[in-house]
């Protein structure tokens, strides 16, 4: 190597020695020893050949590379070595255009770099579009960079920083994470966390959470130790909280983001910006949401709406409508829901919003109401709509959330294995740990729909470990119900019946109309199963337990449909009537039967319910063919 780094066969035997006992065949070592001994003048070239000028001495190379470096530094002019140490800030690679704008030699700048060229330190990496250069080795920028002092460090990181904003205004989404690292190094803490706050976004909108938790870390320490308690310091901690709160989100970490929300609620005391405190309101009613306390959510998120209102902030209302969706339809308020899914589909449409979150959640939750209402088709097109958003904005949540309401059309349908196909794909694809929960619910009842109960019951389990870890008891609860359904189905009977009742209970009396509702219908399908298995039906010589269970399934079929009714739930009410048709023919009331099958039938036929609609047909022939 030393004979091709020379060009010369011949070296002498002192020099050969003297690298191989210091260089201890690091080939970069070797090479700066070299370069080291040549600019101290102790290793020439002279009579067509390599020669030492004079006896090695132990100062002429010092005994560590970044001591050989430094040394080498110290050979060149004040000009260079200057160049190259505010090169080095810059970073590995530098912008000719940069550093001839931050340089105290810009006008010197190309006899600078032309003599670390000559010097082998730096290189030209490209000329077009535009020139740059680049160090020989990572460890000689690292050590330009430690022979400047700090205050000067954090002066050419600022006006690097400066000049970064002035090139590439045009672009500055590219260098978000360039910028925020030379702000933070610099002297302006305002524009690191700007810069920060921004960073985290990109790379949330790759799906790298952890990545973007670091961003939003950094952000929040540099804050902290910044102590200026001024009212830009506590407007910029909101934005990094209101912004940050989306790793949580996609984490499925409620309860964490709850408690960040609570310990930064003192920065609203005398703030006069609607706008950010909307945003605190808004976050905290969608972790409410997800940990299952609707009513709450619902009150935080009026409150968010009506500051974005006051403030005119349309990205404000487009979050505060987007996430409202969910909470109205578990209250009940399914109309309110599809309204609030529009309007925050519309802030995006209009160009108003620019977030692509805003919009594919927005129809996430027009489809989850529609497949409540019972409107098959209108929730099988919005899947399509956000498959095919995702696909186009490579947005792996929205093909997520389409999976689903592909499934959740299957469901009112009747179609219990595309469902699960549908939900299965959904769970392949999330990249987040919360998308990749939501879809894990609906596919267990798909399973468990279709008596697989073994694989329904590892998710549940996974489920609901999740949700205690985290706070997601907008899954964790559901799971525990189902949960209690299995251990049921398995013999368990007393104790299944009453946690599922428990929970009932509790989501009726928190308002949860919805949830009361679709798994009221769960407990009627249970006690109807349960009539099924005695020994005699319902009548004169009925046994007390058979008329237990025929009282309790009946009442709890006549309550679904009564709600259903009321909520406009079509799809739900056809099922209750159909399953209420078949309670009817066990107890041998086979009028009450035809009478609920023809309203199953119209209900089913409003839904486009296809297979619960041949079901309900063939069952309204069967009846009246053994009563002709």
């Amino acid at each position: 190597m030393m004979e091709s780094l020379l060009d010369s066969g011949r070296l002498p035997l002192d020099l050969v020695r003297l690298i191989r006992e210091r260089a201890e065949g690091n080939p970069f070592y070797l090479e700066e020893m070299v370069n080291a001994m040549i600019d101290a003048g102790a290793l020439i070239f002279q009579q067509d050949q390599w020669q030492l000028k004079r006896a090695f001495l132990e100062t002429d190379v010092p005994s560590t590379i970044h001591g050989v470096i430094a040394s080498r530094l110290d050979q060149l002019s004040l000009k260079a070595r200057r160049v190259l140490q505010e090169a080095s800030v810059a970073g590995r690679a530098f912008l000719y255009d940069i550093l001839k704008r931050i340089s105290v030699y810009s006008d010197g700048i190309e006899d600078g770099l032309y003599e670390l060229e000559r010097s082998g330190l730096v290189h030209t990496r490209a000329l077009h579009p535009e020139m740059e250069f680049m160090f020989k080795h990572a460890l000689i920028q690292e050590v330009g960079y430690s022979s400047l002092l700090r205050k000067e460090r954090q002066q050419v990181h600022e006006r690097i920083a400066h000049v970064m904003e002035q090139i590439f205004s045009d672009r500055l989404y590219e260098f978000y994470e360039t910028l925020a690292l030379h702000f933070k190094q610099g002297l302006s803490t305002a524009k690191a966390v700007y810069y920060l706050i921004r960073s985290g976004t990109k790379a949330l909108r790759r799906c790298a959470l952890e990545e973007s938790d670091q961003y939003f870390r950094e952000a929040r320490a540099l804050l902290e130790d910044w102590k200026s308690q001024s009212e830009e310091e506590n407007a910029l901690m909101l934005d990094v909280i209101n912004e940050w709160a989306f790793v949580y989100y996609f984490r499925g970490r409620n309860r964490e983001l709850l408690e960040l929300f609570q310990k930064y609620q003192p920065l609203l005391d005398g703030l006069a910006d609607p706008s950010r405190e909307g945003m605190y309101w808004a976050w905290r009613g969608c972790a409410l949401w997800h940990r299952h306390r609707f009513m709450e959510a619902y009150e935080c998120l009026s409150r968010a709406m009506a500051l974005g209102e006051k403030a005119g902030d349309n990205r404000l209302l487009a979050y505060a409508n987007t996430w409202m969706s969910f909470p109205c339809c578990e209250l009940g308020k399914i109309d309110q829901a599809i309204d609030c899914s529009q309007t925050a589909q519309r802030l995006y449409e209009e160009g108003l919003v620019k977030d692509p979150y805003v919009y594919f959640h927005a129809l996430a939750g027009k489809g989850y109401a529609l497949w409540h209402r019972g409107d098959r088709q209108a929730t099988y097109d919005i899947g399509t709509r956000l498959l095919e958003f995702g696909r186009h904005q490579t947005n792996i949540r929205s093909m997520v959330m389409g999976h689903c309401c592909h499934g959740w059309s299957h469901l009112i349908s009747g179609d219990m294995a595309r469902a699960t196909e549908s939900f299965e794909e959904a769970v392949h694809i999330s990249a987040d740990p919360w998308y990749a929960q939501f879809p894990i619910l609906a596919l267990c009842y798909g399973r468990i729909s279709n008596g697989q109960f073994g694989s329904a019951l590892k998710l549940l389990k996974q489920l609901m470990a999740f949700s205690d870890a985290h706070g997601a008891e907008f899954v964790g609860e559901p799971a525990r119900f189902f949960f209690s359904l299995i251990a049921l189905q398995k013999g368990d009977v007393e104790e299944g019946i009453a946690r599922m009742e428990q929970l009932i209970e509790k989501w009726g009396t928190a308002g949860c109309r919805l949830r009361h509702l679709t798994c009221g219908f769960v407990m009627a399908q249970v006690y109807a199963q349960l009539l099924r298995l005695t020994d005699r039906p319902p009548g004169r010589e009925a046994t007390d337990r058979s008329s237990v269970f025929f009282e309790r399934s009946l009442n709890w079929y006549r309550a679904c449909i009564h709600t259903a009714q009321e909520l406009g739930t079509t799809a739900l009410q056809g099922r209750s009537f159909l399953e209420l048709g078949d309670l009817y023919l066990t107890a041998d009331n086979p009028d009450a039967a035809l009478d609920a099958y023809r309203k199953s039938i119209a209900l089913f036929e409003h839904s486009d319910a296809g297979v619960y609609l041949q079901q309900a047909r063939e069952r309204l022939d069967k009846l009246k063919n053994n009563h002709s």
